[in-house]
């Protein structure tokens, strides 16, 4: 119940930092400060692409790209404001060259 003199404690999502802990006082809640902060930098990471999944007649290479904090922790894509980079792209798309053997005639 919130009575005077009782004290809320914020609680925030990762990457949010509580504001100061508020009295109730007989006006309204002091102080009247925001609830969380957020403390974070968020930015997209890609990993090195990897191997090409054909030597030739094209193939897909594949990377990992995660939603990166500031403060070393993953987050969902969703929130990182910037498009997200590329997960996958064609690789080595040069036809393959035929084995030809060939016929000899007798």
């Amino acid at each position: 119940e919130n009575t005077v003199g009782s004290v809320l404690t914020i609680s925030c999502p990762l990457g949010y930092e509580a504001g100061a802990p508020r009295t109730c006082a007989a006006d309204g809640w002091d102080p009247p400060a925001e609830d969380c902060t957020n403390i974070t930098t968020l930015a997209f990471v890609a990993a090195e692409w990897g191997e090409c999944s054909a030597a030739c007649g094209g193939g897909t290479a594949t990377r990992t790209v995660v939603c990166a904090g500031s403060d070393g922790n993953a987050y969902p894509d969703s929130s990182c404001l910037q498009a997200a980079p590329a997960t996958e792209q064609p690789c080595n798309e040069l036809p393959c060259e035929c084995d030809v053997v060939p016929v000899v005639e007798s």
